[in-house]
């Protein structure tokens, strides 16, 4: 077996470790000081996994000269798309296969089982798929691994991901502000197979009552978050166009569903629309579609209610944009974008 090469620093580093290591794989490590050292003992073709921003070009520039053609450099960090794309061109005329690899999750996930989605190289995605596949999360038993596409589409995946992660936080904070209930929130959240609850702990309840009950405000909540999985969608769809990435976008929301904070159901009907109509917004899917005409009345009355009351909802209620009327609604279901 070939032994991989990992230049790490800080807890997520020491995770993938501990998660190849119990796969069975050989891994060598090494801090930033040591890592040129470390990628010259390895027998080619080389794999070398870096999980040791910042400084990453300086890193990439002492290492270049060690490595040969058909070797494989991943970048496991949460680098910018932008710069991914930058070292990408950089490194085209080397020989050296480049991906980049974003890895969700906190380091307790990632020696587990994260997700991983892919962009780069083709055959760097080839030869890392056995190592991603072996120590991905499972959903349904399927590993949580996608080739999202060329160049940069990877890291740009993994910043939608970590901007739906925040909205997720953000809509549970909310909820709980005009719920005042964590065990309900909780209840909610594992309804919807969400693996890391986004359980506010030191957000102030309602301070005054409110005119809407539970049930309209978890379809408020339901909905929102329908919402922001859809823009999430777009983003990736749009980029993928605009940068000639080729974006598989069934294939990454279907790696986010097993590993990452986002895991859940809304991510099982965006996958399955994807795969059904990949060229189509998710709002356009009969499941989406349906969801927000049943839930709209309620959402709208809860944005109103919350701002009768003095709760602020920013996150419900930009989500809603344009004003959550039943003309805008009505109009068509994009216009939620």
């Amino acid at each position: 077996m070939t032994t991989i090469g990992v230049v790490t620093r800080g807890e997520r580093g020491s995770a993938f470790v501990r998660n190849l290591t119990a796969r069975g794989y050989r891994v060598a490590v090494a801090d930033r000081a040591g890592a040129a050292d470390m990628v010259k003992a390895l027998s080619a073709p080389r794999a070398v996994i870096l999980l040791a921003s910042p400084g990453l070009d300086g890193l990439l520039a002492e290492l270049l000269p060690r490595l040969e053609p058909g070797d494989v450099l991943a970048d496991g960090d949460a680098s910018r798309f932008s710069d991914t794309g930058r070292r990408t061109a950089w490194l085209r005329g080397s020989g050296v296969l480049f991906a980049g690899c974003a890895i969700a999750g906190r380091p307790r996930t990632i020696e587990r089982g994260p997700s991983y989605v892919v962009g780069g190289d083709r055959a760097a995605h080839r030869r890392l798929l056995p190592l991603l596949t072996a120590t991905a999360a499972r959903f349904q038993n399927v590993p949580c691994v996608a080739y999202a596409g060329a160049g940069s589409a990877g890291h740009f995946a993994g910043q939608v991901h970590e901007e739906l992660a925040t909205a997720e936080a953000e809509l549970a904070a909310e909820a709980y502000a005009l719920l005042g209930d964590r065990a309900v929130l909780r209840a909610w959240q594992a309804g919807e197979m969400i693996t890391e609850p986004a359980v506010p702990k030191d957000r102030p309840g309602p301070v005054r009552p409110l005119t809407v009950t539970v049930a309209e405000i978890r379809a408020a909540w339901y909905a929102a978050r329908a919402v922001a999985y859809a823009r999430a969608v777009e983003r990736l769809r749009a980029a993928g166009a605009a940068y000639g990435w080729g974006m598989d976008l069934a294939a990454v929301t279907s790696a986010w569903r097993g590993g990452t904070a986002l895991a859940g159901r809304l991510l099982t009907y965006a996958r399955e629309a994807l795969t059904a109509m990949p060229d189509e917004g998710l709002l356009d899917d009969p499941y989406f579609a349906l969801t927000l005409r049943e839930t709209r009345p309620a959402w709208r009355r809860v944005v109103c209610a919350a701002g009768r009351a003095g709760i602020p909802v920013p996150a419900l209620a930009t989500a809603a944009e344009p004003p959550v009327t039943a003309s805008s609604f009505d109009a068509h279901p994009r216009l939620l974008r």
